[in-house]
């Protein structure tokens, strides 16, 4: 139902992603019919991970809209 990523960093100079979502129950109705999804997996996600330098400047370089 929807996805979004924000790139945090912390004081200490860290590079933290947070992604949110949540699925669609309609589009994944047969994995949680098959079991493998739960009603739990259809709740709203929040993820966290860090990232290094690197992997948060590519990041940026794919997030960004140029106009």
């Amino acid at each position: 139902m929807y996805y979004n990523e924000n790139l945090l960093k912390t004081t200490d100079g860290e590079y933290i992603l947070e992604t949110n979502y949540r699925l669609n129950p309609q589009y994944y109705a047969d994995d949680i019919e098959r079991g493998f999804l739960s009603e739990e997996d259809l709740q709203p996600q929040k993820r966290y991970r860090v990232l290094s330098e690197q992997e948060a400047d590519a990041w940026l370089e794919e997030s960004i809209w140029q106009v």
